[in-house]
């Protein structure tokens, strides 16, 4: 299936490897070491997506393209294990309110700006759902690995075991109705739901 938003008339940036070309060589990156520290530039030679030689100056290679990593951080992807990437506010009314295709694109702006960031796991934690972790792997937007959760993670009888207040997602059950003497606990097994 081709990602609606890669086009065949668009050239590839300069710098980085095309569809046929799998193999580059990063120059003179600052890479993250075992003990957890950046060392002194190395290369690093990547071939066929897999880092097959870091050290100081590698040789050239002409099956493969020499990126200017000069000045630049190599380090692992990073896992975010809690994050809510369809909620761009933590505003109930806004998030009930606002058109569900703004709620798409801004979740869509998040999940690029993650993987930005160097995110190339992330746990969303309520809210997102299969359809969007099927676009990521499809290709429609650039972003991480998506794992979902089918209702929000949350403590126990608090955040997350509210009600349903927009389609399919739930809110802290301290916004609908803030602790009061004599309140009922929230059971940990059954999330409250509307219309109790």
């Amino acid at each position: 299936m081709t990602s609606p938003l890669a086009s065949s008339e668009q050239p590839e940036p300069p710098g980085r490897p095309g569809p046929a070309q799998t193999g580059f060589t990063l120059r003179a990156a600052h890479v993250l070491d075992a003990t957890g520290r950046f060392g002194e530039p190395l290369d690093i030679a990547v071939r066929d997506g897999v880092v097959r030689a870091v050290g100081p100056p590698l040789g050239l290679d002409r099956d493969a393209v020499d990126i200017d990593a000069r000045g630049l951080w190599l380090m692992p992807g990073v896992v975010d294990c809690h994050a809510h990437v369809t909620q761009s506010t933590y505003d109930q009314f806004e998030l009930v309110t606002a058109p569900l295709s703004a709620r798409y694109l801004q979740t869509a702006d998040a999940l690029r700006a993650s993987l930005q960031g160097g995110v190339t796991y992330l746990r969303d934690a309520g809210g997102a759902d299969a359809g969007i972790r099927d676009a990521l792997v499809a290709g429609s937007v650039p972003g991480p690995r998506l794992a979902v959760c089918i209702v929000a993670l949350s403590r126990s009888g608090r955040h997350g075991d509210g009600g349903i207040l927009g389609p399919g997602l739930e809110s802290a059950d301290d916004v609908l109705g803030p602790d009061y003497p004599g309140r009922p606990p929230q059971s940990p097994r059954r999330p409250v739901t509307a219309g109790r």
